[in-house]
């Protein structure tokens, strides 16, 4: 019986060390990070929808996506925060222009 006990408790103590922590200290990170959550912050929704932070309640957040364009989303789906830069402005992503070409119809 003690031959299959010790190897079966060193399993689950690898079991929580390699799956269980790091998962917990992954959901303190994400808890920490919508904690502090700023008006003026550039985010990062799980959907990958890219804005600033225009306004925040207890549970939601509104993302400024473009001028005029603003969406509401629970603070969970937020993955990522950029900060405001040393000039008080949210980090600016570069945007990449995209050309129409004439495409013939058919």
């Amino acid at each position: 019986m003690g031959g299959f006990l010790i190897p079966m408790l060193l399993m689950l103590v690898m079991m929580y060390f390699v799956m269980i922590r790091p998962q917990q200290k992954k959901q303190k990170e994400q808890t920490k990070l919508i904690d502090n959550l700023k008006i003026g912050d550039e985010v990062i929704t799980a959907g990958g929808i890219h804005g600033i932070v225009s306004n925040k309640s207890d549970r939601t957040v509104t993302v400024k996506v473009q001028d005029g364009v603003k969406i509401k989303f629970e603070k969970s789906s937020v993955t990522q925060v950029f900060g405001k830069d040393k000039g008080g402005a949210a980090t600016e992503v570069e945007t990449e222009v995209v050309e129409e070409k004439d495409v013939p119809n058919k």
